[in-house]
């Protein structure tokens, strides 16, 4: 007896559920963005109290005002990642897949442009906590904006 026949439908079968796994872990790795641009709004409101510094204090306005947005757009593509994997219907699947892809593209469009502002301020900060933190925020929109083209199909 040949063991073939049930060794590749065990490999199809661990091959389908390891896809079915990346859809269902990629609506995670959305949350996880958005919960770190969520903390990093936080830390730039809370370092913006302690400052004197005006630049600084501007900057750390712009971290803020990126952060929630990018948090915002992190939780929309997690909420249709989820939605996404537990689609039934074919036709679902598909609709679902397409408005995903849409707004992924939506999502990172301007983090190139974000991210060359973000550095560019990177080499004005003083404060060290400021500076971490920028490179924080800039890392993680580079997370969001591999995890977005990852994702596509």
């Amino acid at each position: 007896m040949r063991p073939t026949l049930p060794l590749a439908v065990l490999g199809s079968v661990l091959v389908l559920l390891g896809l079915a796994h990346q859809g269902f872990c990629q609506a995670k790795f959305y949350q996880a963005s958005y919960q770190h641009f969520q903390e990093f709004a936080i830390k730039a409101n809370e370092l913006n109290a302690s400052l004197e510094n005006p630049g600084e204090k501007n900057i750390l306005n712009y971290f803020t005002a990126s952060s929630l947005l990018y948090a915002a757009r992190a939780h929309c593509l997690a909420q249709l990642a989820d939605l996404r994997s537990h689609q039934v219907c074919e036709e679902d699947k598909t609709y679902a897949l397409g408005k995903l892809s849409q707004s992924q593209s939506l999502a990172v469009s301007n983090i190139p442009e974000d991210l060359r502002v973000l550095e560019g301020m990177q080499g004005l900060l003083k404060t060290k906590g400021v500076k971490n933190l920028g490179v924080q925020l800039i890392n993680e929109l580079r997370v969001l904006q591999h995890n977005a083209e990852a994702d596509k199909p």
